[in-house]
């Protein structure tokens, strides 16, 4: 049997390792977090560099797009 002392000095250092691990694990975290940025940040330079291959700019009807069709007044219907 361990006594009182022992006890304590074993949650203690228990405690450390736990602490330890956690900070290991947040760490590989906010790498894997990191790479992912940097890779989605890839794909969009690799999408950009596709879509200027050929030289011209390939570009979707964005909100942006504004059309413009003659007005219709009436003028040279028959009848």
């Amino acid at each position: 049997m361990i006594g009182k002392e022992e006890w304590y000095q074993l949650q203690r250092e228990t405690k450390a390792r736990h602490q330890r691990a956690f900070d290991e694990i947040k760490s590989l975290i906010a790498g894997l977090s990191l790479q992912n940025m940097e890779r989605a940040g890839e794909r969009h330079v690799e999408e950009k560099e596709k879509e200027n291959q050929d030289g011209r700019i390939k570009r979707g009807w964005g909100h942006s797009t504004k059309f413009e069709f003659p007005r219709f007044d009436g003028k040279g219907l028959e009848g």
